[in-house]
């Protein structure tokens, strides 16, 4: 299970190193252009294939004006960084699935610490004549999962408290978590648009303010209505969130139950 955790750890950290790496070419190439404009007002970014040096062979298909290439950056509704969040949300979720399934297994085998309360299977849709077989054991295993993986956000993080006792998991990092989960959302779903119900509707409701990073890394609150717009330094914060979420639930995952 510690592999599990270790894994998504490197794999949130390649992101991180992502989107700094996209935050620095971004801000080199923006220059850059701006130079260009000062220097050739009327220049173009040719794209294609061939040879620059033979025209006859060279085939263009994209040109456009560097001054519009500037004027579309400047305008866009969509920046790597929101990106680069949609996929760390995604590890997430997929962290939370694979220790899901690792604790059942455990739970199978006699070996887990802990227990898998409330999996609700139903056994019209199970080959019965494979009871007590490996084969019907993995089958069991596979539905739970498949049921686990189509619960609402908050379902599956109570399921897996649940399974792994609440008491060493930091609860103001899953609230952020799950403001993350409804960020990518909301961009996905809504243009990123803070709705009423997101504050303090069932569901995703924070039951809070709604806050990010902005640019200047500085807490800001964002109203309804308003777009969220994700920062390198969002993808920093929750980047260290996950991390913590992710050792302390397979430490309790693992730890020996105590006695009651």
């Amino acid at each position: 299970m510690q592999n599990i955790s270790l894994e998504f750890e490197s794999s949130l950290d390649e992101l991180v190193a992502l989107a700094l790496s996209m935050a620095a070419i971004e801000m080199l190439g923006y220059k850059g252009i701006q130079k260009q404009i000062a220097d050739y007002p009327e220049s173009s970014l040719h794209i294609g294939v061939g040879d620059p040096n033979d025209p006859g062979v060279v085939e263009n298909s994209s040109r456009m004006m560097f001054v519009n290439i500037l004027a579309s950056y400047t305008n866009r509704t969509v920046n790597v960084e929101e990106l680069i969040h949609s996929q760390m949300i995604q590890l997430w979720l997929e962290f939370l699935d694979q220790i899901f399934y690792e604790i059942l297994q455990l739970q199978a085998s006699g070996n887990a610490t802990i227990k898998a309360n409330e999996l609700k299977i139903d056994i019209k849709k199970l080959d019965l004549s494979q009871l007590g077989t490996n084969s019907f054991n993995n089958t069991l295993l596979d539905k739970a999962l498949r049921d686990f993986q189509f619960l609402q956000y908050g379902s599956k993080i109570q399921t897996i408290k649940k399974m792994v006792g609440a008491n060493g998991i930091d609860e103001e990092k899953l609230v952020s978590a799950k403001k993350h989960v409804l960020c990518r959302n909301l961009l996905q779903h809504h243009k990123g648009v803070l709705r009423q119900e997101d504050i303090n509707g069932p569901g995703y409701g924070l039951g809070r303010n709604f806050s990010m990073i902005g640019i200047d890394k500085k807490p800001q609150v964002i109203g309804v209505g308003q777009r969220i717009n994700i920062t390198y330094w969002e993808i920093e914060q929750i980047r260290d969130d996950f991390v913590v979420l992710a050792k302390e639930i397979v430490s309790c995952a693992t730890q020996p139950p105590h006695d009651s």
